[in-house]
């Protein structure tokens, strides 16, 4: 069993950025305003855009071009033209759903909804990297009409820290070793970039859990600049992020909100060259949509996220609930002064990049990044500097920049045509008129009728049987999120239920009751230790019981 754990974690990805699968569509908007990315300032008037076998292959001035015969013409007057849209932090396996309503949405789904909205790129900071690798295989030429999806895999955290409780196998570390040997298994499975949890929680309802020490955080980014991988590293405490900038972090996942954002840390971030994805829309999102309900309703909300989702947002029980939450109450008194960081940081000359943790609760595909460049322009940085950074710059980050973030020949036909000129009243980016991804229009009437499906499923309320012969080894723990009660787990060793098979069982009981608005999840850590001998083992089986009806999921996970 070991033997087949190291040769599947050695079996190396090639990573390529490969060019659109040719089939794109052939067509050419004419007469638009266009504003290529390439600058906050740039922009051309009555420009002709063509697109043919998935690149931008001319643009310029309406009269400069002759567009050949058979391309199909679109209409740009009084529209603009830009490059697909950067979102550099997702979570694809979340439906922004509430947590105690779960709604089952495919993940290349969610791309797609993204798509939808104009946003073309996705970064991935927190999923099982196989499972991204089951859609996205490094070097697999993409899909025309579809979003291009990076990852970062499993993020890297101490042993029941945060980024451990997304109900699916994390990866952990403790020691300096540890981290390399994470890191490498996460290179080898074809991950773009690597992320690692710095902090611990304590503010707000969060709880407090172990951070990943400064001595894992270290060598784990040194591991993966070896291996040419960008980190990317969550810390909403200031003095967390300013270790991980002192350990060399490329970005942090989050604006710092917790902790006095001092002169010298500005200064750090600006000298390092460490960029920020402040996730506005996120920090909002959690009293916003208390606050205001009629966001719920706007025509592309309704028609790009799951009806099962946004339904949950207005139970009248969930929304008395949360209005007496602790959790909307933090975020709406710091949000000012979120804007307030996010103005400084800019002032400083920071590298600022887009990104919204969309696919947590409340936090919609596509829209949430529209969200986050119209509170970048509230925070005083000019709408044509939050588009650059939406594109070209995101771009240059991920190292892909010579294929997107802009609008030239040669490049990679992402590209939205919206309503209006987004580079003087941003929230015209979110009056779209079409998208192109990878040189195909998306499909959105189609798209919008697909989400309309997505389910909302029962959510476990109770544990049940682990197989495993001799009883809780050292390290077993029942896990549960901050926004579930734990009452009376317990764990002890039976026969099969008296069913004459003499084979014992763990059998792992409980009651856990998730508590509104953000419900929760439960889970069991059942670790091997080292040097068992698994081989007789041929299976799992288990059963599982809950209060109500619902669908239950088995994830193993293994960690050679």
């Amino acid at each position: 069993m070991r033997n087949a754990e190291t040769a599947a974690f050695v079996a190396a990805w090639i990573l390529s950025f490969a060019a659109p699968a040719a089939g794109g569509e052939a067509f050419a908007i004419v007469g638009a305003r266009v504003f290529p990315g390439t600058s906050a300032t740039e922009r051309h008037d009555d420009w002709t855009v063509v697109v043919r076998d998935g690149v931008v292959s001319e643009l310029g001035p309406r009269g400069s071009i002759d567009v050949p015969d058979g391309v199909r013409l679109v209409d740009g007057r009084g529209r603009t033209v830009l490059p697909g849209l950067i979102d550099l932090h997702v979570h694809l396996f979340g439906s922004a759903g509430r947590v105690d309503r779960p709604v089952d949405v495919d993940p290349t789904l969610n791309a797609a909804a993204a798509a939808a909205f104009g946003v073309t790129t996705l970064l991935d900071l927190n999923a099982p990297e196989d499972r991204l690798v089951e859609r996205y295989p490094p070097g697999r030429a993409r899909r025309p009409g579809a979003a291009r999806v990076l990852f970062a895999g499993a993020a890297l955290s101490a042993p029941s820290g945060h980024g451990t409780e997304g109900g699916f196998p994390g990866r952990t570390a403790t020691t300096a070793a540890e981290a390399r040997r994470q890191v490498r298994q996460l290179v080898a499975r074809g991950v773009h970039v690597v992320k690692l949890i710095a902090d611990g929680g304590g503010w707000a309802d969060v709880p407090e859990v172990p951070a990943l020490s400064d001595e894992a955080m270290r060598a784990a980014i040194e591991a993966a600049h070896a291996a040419d991988r960008l980190v990317v590293v969550h810390a909403v405490e200031v003095e967390r992020a300013r270790a991980a900038v002192l350990a060399g972090a490329d970005a942090l996942a989050h604006l710092p909100l917790v902790g006095a954002m001092d002169d010298a840390f500005v200064a750090l971030l600006a000298e390092r060259g460490t960029a920020v994805i402040p996730t506005l829309a996120a920090y909002e999102a959690q009293f916003r949509l208390v606050d205001e309900p009629a966001i719920l309703a706007e025509p592309d909300v309704r028609r790009f996220v799951p009806a099962a989702v946004l339904d949950g947002f207005v139970e009248s029980e969930w929304r008395d609930a949360a209005a007496a939450a602790e959790r909307p109450a933090w975020f709406r008194e710091r949000y000012g002064e979120a804007l307030a960081r996010l103005s400084r940081l800019h002032a400083a000359g920071v590298v600022l990049l887009p990104g919204t943790d969309a696919g947590v609760p409340g936090v919609f595909f596509g829209d949430a990044l529209h969200r986050e460049l119209e509170a970048w322009v509230e925070a005083g940085i000019p709408a044509g500097e939050a588009l650059c950074a939406a594109t070209s710059r995101a771009a240059r980050f991920l190292g892909i920049d010579e294929g997107a973030g802009t609008l030239a020949p040669g490049r990679a036909a992402d590209l939205l045509l919206v309503d209006g000129d987004p580079t003087a009243d941003v929230s015209t980016a979110r009056r779209v008129v079409r998208v192109a991804a990878a040189g195909r229009w998306v499909e959105r009437e189609a798209l919008a009728r697909r989400l309309a499906g997505a389910a909302a499923v029962p959510v476990e309320r109770s544990l049940a049987l682990a197989d495993f012969e001799d009883g809780p080894p050292a390290g077993f723990q029942v896990r549960r999120s901050a926004h579930a009660d734990e009452r009376e787990a317990r764990a002890s060793r039976v026969r099969d239920g008296g069913e004459g098979n003499p084979t014992r069982f763990l059998r792992v009981e409980g009651d856990v009751r998730f508590r509104p608005p953000s419900g929760g999840f439960a889970g069991l850590h059942l670790p091997i230790p080292e040097g068992v001998d698994c081989a007789a083992y041929v299976g799992l089986r288990f059963r599982a019981r809950a209060a109500e009806r619902r669908t239950v999921r088995l994830l193993v996970a293994t960690d050679a």
